[in-house]
């Protein structure tokens, strides 16, 4: 339910958790579903920092050395 409010509302999950619309004037969503919400995201960056999402991700963009071949054996 808290999801499908954070839907109908149309903002992130952050701007849901502040309390305020699309453009950051005050809102009057539920503090129970905005507890909800928080909870749910802090446990998601929780298991993002465990298993080094960030490391991932920045092993992903970093460019390959050149004259490596990657995975479909062509010059990356």
């Amino acid at each position: 339910m808290a999801a499908e409010q954070v839907d109908l509302a149309s903002v992130p999950f952050a701007t849901f958790i502040a309390n305020r619309k699309q453009g950051g004037d005050p809102a009057s969503y539920s503090f129970v579903l905005r507890g909800y919400v928080h909870h749910w995201l802090g446990t998601v960056w929780a298991e993002y920092d465990r298993v080094g999402l960030t490391d991932i991700v920045e092993a992903k963009e970093s460019p390959r050395p050149p004259g490596r071949q990657g995975a479909t054996g062509h010059e990356g």
